[in-house]
């Protein structure tokens, strides 16, 4: 996930996931990025006044909202809530209104897994 600037406003810098030219941020909003000197991108995290609330609350805590496409649903961008369960476990769930599971998955397998996987 990645800082990208909606406008220059201060509060206006998201953490998301940028896909088909469009941002969507971990607060839940969706917009198209605004161009930074060449860039939609910032490569640092941006001072802390320029940065929306939510999306930083949401990249500190125990709960991280994570844009997911559903191939089920019609390939619609969706929130995923994972949520720190402790004892090694992760709860990750779809937001209520996509009518998704919730799921418990064993923290550490999937570190492992995506480790290997992601090289």
């Amino acid at each position: 996930m990645s800082w990208y600037v909606r406008s220059v406003a201060p509060g206006d810098v998201h953490r998301g996931v940028c896909a088909h030219g469009s941002v969507r941020a971990v607060c839940g909003v969706s917009f198209f990025p605004a161009r930074v000197s060449s860039q939609a991108l910032l490569s640092e995290l941006p001072e802390p006044e320029q940065v929306c609330p939510g999306c930083m609350a949401r990249a500190n805590g125990q709960l991280v909202v994570i844009p997911a496409t559903c191939s089920t649903h019609y390939s619609a961008v969706i929130s995923l809530v994972a949520r720190r369960l402790g004892d090694g476990r992760i709860g990750l769930e779809s937001a209520p209104m996509h009518g998704g599971c919730a799921l418990t998955v064993d923290a550490t397998l999937l570190f492992d897994v995506l480790g290997e996987w992601l090289g």
